[in-house]
């Protein structure tokens, strides 16, 4: 049962679209031993082979032949074999520092995309279009200090690749979308430390109808607008902004959980767009 979306904007109000510009492996056998040894084999060959048998008896002394083992030999049989082990990796690690080490494995980068670029990630594909700061901006759900506050909206177009509806605040979603450096920007604004985090995540809305917090519904493109409330001279029109889109897992409940969710969220991609100025926005 997909859930209710959110409320409509009330009648007159101008659009979320208007004010944004927006749209919708085997052994061969051994030879057989027959005991007592070929048919007619006389006493002396029996003699002989046991006088043989005798000489390789377990613990029977070494032929005069063999000659005495030397001390270092000796020495070597006492040694364990894990210390040999530990002497032989001694040596291959010393030997690869002599040659510059052991290579690290490459992290892989973190890809970075430009306005109109897709990227895909915990299963939603996410394409920027535009990132805007206005001074009033209603049916985002935020609401900015007159004066002193302005909103940064990113307006980016969202498909829900997976076959569940998902609600696209959540952190698994769009909740950890990030725009690098405003942290620090709220940080210098006195704000307290919830105020800060609390600022970071962005409200979102679809763009066409103004419906707060929407659930994204499988393969149904939406376009969507991510918006933070920003002190008022931190972004200017023509500012590049670096922004942090989310990917996540997904899991299936096996014991305190159940069912299917995304978790491991981190950064898939980076955006890098312009800030467009579009002044004061709505009327009073």
């Amino acid at each position: 049962m997909t859930p209710a979306e959110g409320d409509r904007p009330a009648a007159g109000e101008q659009s979320l679209a208007a004010a944004l510009g927006g749209s919708s492996s085997a052994t061969k056998p051994g030879t057989p031993i027959t005991p007592g040894g070929p048919a007619g084999a006389g006493s002396t060959s029996r003699a002989a082979a046991t006088v043989a048998a005798t000489a390789t008896m377990p613990g029977a002394a070494p032929a005069a032949s063999g000659g005495k083992r030397t001390l270092a030999q000796r020495a070597i049989d006492r040694v364990p074999v894990k210390w040999l082990s530990t002497a032989a990796l001694a040596v291959f690690l010393g030997v690869t520092a002599l040659f510059g080490g052991l290579e690290a494995v490459p992290t892989p980068e973190t890809p970075v995309i430009a306005a109109g670029d897709t990227f895909i990630g915990g299963e939603l594909e996410m394409t920027p279009v535009r990132l805007t700061v206005i001074d009033k901006l209603g049916s985002t759900g935020v609401f900015p200090t007159p004066g002193e506050q302005r909103i940064l909206s990113l307006v980016m177009d969202v498909r829900n690749m997976s076959e569940f509806a998902r609600a696209s605040s959540t952190d698994s979603v769009l909740g950890l979308t990030r725009v690098e450096g405003l942290q620090d920007v709220l940080e210098t604004t006195e704000l307290t430390e919830l105020q800060v985090m609390s600022g970071i995540s962005p409200s979102v809305a679809r763009l066409d109808d103004g419906t707060f917090g929407p659930w994204l519904q499988p393969e149904i493109p939406v376009r969507v607008v991510l918006s933070w409330a920003v002190p008022v001279g931190a972004f200017s029109d023509g500012d590049t902004m670096r922004l942090a889109l989310p990917t996540s897992t997904r899991r299936m409940g096996q014991s305190v959980l159940y069912g299917v969710y995304w978790s491991d969220q981190y950064t898939g991609a980076y955006a890098d767009l312009a800030i467009e100025d579009l002044g004061k926005g709505e009327a009073e």
